[in-house]
């Protein structure tokens, strides 16, 4: 399990670096990576999986001018949907999404502390040396949202909240 959390880190962290591409460079970057239309992948996933997979309504109060997503089933099937600003090599946020039966546990992680959600759910905010995380499970999924911390006051662990509860069944 070792393994897989570090591959996880690894993608986030080095997955696809695009530093101040400029639109079309950041496009052609990111398609030749896997990345596709964040529905086409969304499609991918919900026909993998035989489930609808839920996103949030709410995102973080972040100038966005991309977003791509990539279904894999490399390590562990996972739904991966990426926002980023080609302006900014500084400002990324991602949504994981993995069927309950591939998620990850962060159970003995040091910074992780343990708050509930407007349902009910348990969610665990984790931070790490370059981003924040915020994982709970939700509808048979295991949702993570990331944030890098170049900037930490951009989007807070409040914020991350919101966007979790923004989900709706």
């Amino acid at each position: 399990m070792k393994k897989v959390g570090l591959l996880f880190l690894f993608v986030f962290c080095f997955g696809v670096p695009h530093m101040n591409a400029n639109g079309e460079d950041l496009e052609k970057i990111y398609l030749d990576g896997g990345y596709k239309e964040t529905n086409r992948a969304l499609n991918e996933a919900n026909t993998f999986f035989r489930e609808s997979i839920l996103l949030p309504t709410r995102l973080p109060e972040v100038v966005f001018t991309h977003t791509f997503a990539r279904f894999t089933t490399i390590a562990s099937p996972k739904l991966e949907i990426s926002f980023l600003n080609e302006n900014s090599g500084e400002t990324h946020y991602k949504i994981f999404v993995t069927f309950l039966k591939y998620k990850q546990e962060f159970q003995n992680e040091k910074s992780a502390s343990r708050m509930k959600l407007k349902d009910g759910s348990e969610a665990i905010y984790i931070i790490k040396e370059n981003f924040s995380l915020l994982i709970f499970e939700k509808n048979k999924f295991q949702y993570t949202l990331m944030m890098d911390k170049i900037h930490p006051e951009k989007v807070t662990k409040k914020d991350l909240i919101q966007i979790a509860n923004s989900f709706k069944e």
